[in-house]
């Protein structure tokens, strides 16, 4: 994920009531799991916090962070059905990377959307350290996507997040994951010096050369 423009996501939270402060926002262009990112939640309220990028696993014995969860299956499926329910959250961001393989070969692409901010939606929950985790909810690639991948974020339509944040019914939540199928996405070919989760700065949405 890319989070690096402030006065896109403060415009982006001006819209709900909220603010980040310039000097808790640190650029970053390459976010990779297990790392924070500002993400919105709801308690009795609309909240931002800090969270870490991989909900842990139920199973123990389970290794790696659960970083994305699929629409499709969330509200059955005993790691994610509690937070569908009770713990929704939204990650602004201004793109997501993904990548085209063709053989061996991983070409990334910079995906945005038409506004300078993408509310990605997502799940949190808090760990036994207190810690709060996110993960991001994905769907069925839409027409922008399926170029080069079968599955994509699920973006909320604009004007969406309080509603997804907030109600509790399933049908319009699903109506708002099914939302994602019309948001319109541009992508970018990137530079290869993304495909490093070490890699971080403006370097990482550098067009790719031939």
């Amino acid at each position: 994920m890319n989070v690096h423009d402030h006065e896109g996501v403060q415009a982006f939270l001006d819209d709900l009531g909220l603010s980040l402060q310039r000097e808790r926002f640190t650029p970053r262009y390459n976010l990779a799991p297990s790392d924070p990112v500002h993400t919105l939640f709801a308690d009795r309220e609309l909240e931002l916090a800090e969270m870490r990028w991989g909900l842990l696993p139920r199973n123990p014995k389970q290794r790696g962070l659960l970083i994305n969860a699929r629409a499709e299956t969330a509200w059955e499926k005993p790691s994610f059905r509690d937070a569908m329910h009770r713990r929704r959250a939204v990650l602004p961001v201004n793109g997501f990377y993904e990548w085209l393989r063709e053989g061996t070969d991983k070409s990334p692409f910079y995906v945005t959307g038409q506004d300078r901010v993408l509310a990605l939606a997502g799940l949190f929950a808090v760990d036994t350290e207190g810690e709060m985790r996110c993960c991001v909810l994905t769907t069925a690639a839409n027409d922008s996507m399926s170029v080069i991948h079968d599955r994509m974020p699920v973006c909320l339509p604009p004007g969406s997040v309080r509603d997804w944040l907030t109600s509790d019914d399933r049908d319009s939540l699903d109506a708002l994951v099914a939302g994602a199928q019309r948001q319109v996405l541009n992508l970018l070919p990137v530079s290869k010096f993304v495909n490093s989760s070490r890699n971080d700065g403006p370097q990482c949405i550098a067009p790719a050369t031939s």
